[in-house]
């Protein structure tokens, strides 16, 4: 099976260009949406989670506790990196098990850490959905009620995975040029 990577940083759009594949019946794997799956389900990770960050990472009924987990790591570098090298690995490993699980020719994975999350060395191919970093704002501001100062700390925190790589296909999502051409085409390449 051939695996693309769909990626790009916040408000980039690659959420949407996901649900268009789904739409055309391919299948998508979802990085973050398993890493909060996983977050709560994998006994393993959510003992290496507690034993890392405390027992107040769970709330009493089990589920993860998100915003005091937050609150430990961002802004804190080491903490955050800490958090990553946990959760990111468990991430790759579900995703090469779903992979080999699924009966399709082309299936496609949506990351916003292509490179930071190791999941570049997993894949055939990346699809790097670009916008411009103002329609990125106003996108993310709309959605999640975040400043635009806010925004921007996280555009800059993923700046090292938001470059394109050597081969990688262009997807511009600035909401001039239409994306449905440009995914054919890039489909057609595969």
């Amino acid at each position: 099976m051939k695996l693309i990577a769909i990626a790009g940083g916040i408000g980039s759009g690659k959420s949407v260009l996901c649900r268009i594949l789904s739409t055309m019946g391919y299948l998508v794997y979802d990085t973050d949406s398993a890493a909060r799956r996983l977050m709560n389900l994998d006994e393993l990770l959510r003992a290496r989670l507690t034993d890392a960050f405390g027992p107040e990472t769970y709330h009493p009924d089990g589920t993860l506790n998100r915003s005091w987990l937050a609150a430990k790591v961002f802004g804190r570098a080491e903490e955050l990196k800490k958090l990553n090298s946990i959760v990111h690995p468990a991430v790759a490993t579900h995703l090469m098990q779903w992979a080999q699980s699924v009966p399709a020719p082309v299936a496609f994975v949506e990351t916003a850490l292509i490179n930071t999350g190791g999941i570049r060395p997993l894949v055939q191919g990346v699809w790097m959905v670009q916008a411009p970093v103002a329609v990125r704002c106003s996108r993310v501001m709309a959605r999640s009620g975040l400043s635009e100062c806010q925004v921007l700390q996280r555009i800059k925190r993923q700046a090292a995975d938001d470059c394109p790589g050597v081969g990688d296909v262009p997807i511009v999502n600035d909401s001039c040029r239409p994306l449905l051409p440009q995914i054919i085409e890039a489909l057609q390449t595969l």
